[in-house]
């Protein structure tokens, strides 16, 4: 109920996360909440543009909890780095420091890397891999006139799987990026192919506990 303390801010929910401490956060349309195990209260973050380290947006689109227990946000407004209810947030790929293709563009997807970065993807983003020890941007654009490249930019979901292959869902089906060549290889619906996808709409993947990835079109 809208203006409720107990309640949501929002009835439209984008993304969820427990993160390792049993804390349920919640991505609304309408800021971020973080739901407390032992009571269930809930802890309600929006952006407020007189304090720099509010959330950076109300739209909370993806929700990824780092090696060290750290919680990251995607918005519609780039990337935050939630440090503590008292310190608030750091914002990343936002403002004039952010190359210009990224800078304020709705991150919906976000995969910690092996090594310890980010990888990110979202509307118009294409594919990004944000180093977190010196702050270096490698982009992965799309080029259609590369087969080679991403060819598709609205990227709904990343997964990385144990061998450490990157799965890129987007509008066209499925990437997959061979971090050494930098490259991707791609997985399209095809009727005339019994092994081919369903649907070229990729909205999740999942590694099951064998190593099998699944994938929701």
């Amino acid at each position: 109920r809208r203006g409720d303390p107990a309640s949501l801010p929002s009835d439209e929910v984008l993304c969820l996360l427990a993160d390792g401490g049993g804390r349920v956060w919640a991505g609304t349309a309408e800021g971020l909440v973080c739901i407390a195990p032992a009571t269930g209260a809930l802890t309600i973050y929006r952006h407020d543009p007189a304090d720099p380290r509010s959330l950076g947006s109300d739209r909370v689109t993806a929700l990824c909890e780092g090696s060290v227990g750290e919680i990251w946000v995607g918005t519609d407004h780039g990337l935050d780095r939630f440090l503590s209810p008292q310190a608030g947030f750091v914002h990343h790929l936002a403002g004039p420091a952010a190359p210009l293709a990224l800078s304020g563009k709705e991150i919906q997807t976000i995969a910690e890397a092996q090594t310890g970065g980010l990888w990110l993807g979202g509307e118009s983003v294409g594919v990004v891999r944000l180093d977190l020890g010196d702050g270096e941007i490698t982009h992965f654009p799309v080029d259609l006139a590369d087969p080679r490249a991403l060819q598709n930019d609205m990227v709904n979901c990343i997964a990385l799987d144990r061998s450490g292959v990157l799965w890129v869902g987007h509008g066209l089906g499925v990437s997959l990026l061979d971090s050494h060549a930098k490259q991707f290889f791609h997985f399209h619906e095809d009727v005339n192919h019994p092994g081919g996808l369903s649907n070229n709409t990729v909205w999740s993947f999942w590694e099951d506990s064998t190593g099998k990835v699944w994938i929701a079109t």
